[in-house]
């Protein structure tokens, strides 16, 4: 797996679901089977993408409803 914040990347070994639980609920979200983002640094999202920061990540239809959810 790899952590990317904005001072650095990390490369960890681990499943993602595994990471996941260990996060709070409220200040994170799964938005694709590969990526799980920090809420609080969403930009926008547009159609089948969302800006996190400076990066356009891909979210997948699973997942949309429960993202636009949590960002209210």
């Amino acid at each position: 797996m790899k952590f990317v914040t904005a001072e650095k990347s990390l490369m960890v070994h681990g499943k993602l679901k595994d990471f996941l639980i260990q996060m709070p609920k409220n200040g994170f979200g799964q938005i694709h089977k590969s990526y799980i983002i920090s809420l609080s640094k969403v930009v926008y999202v547009e159609g089948n993408m969302v800006k996190v920061g400076t990066h356009k990540i891909p979210v997948s239809l699973n997942f949309k409803e429960q993202l636009l959810k949590k960002l209210g």
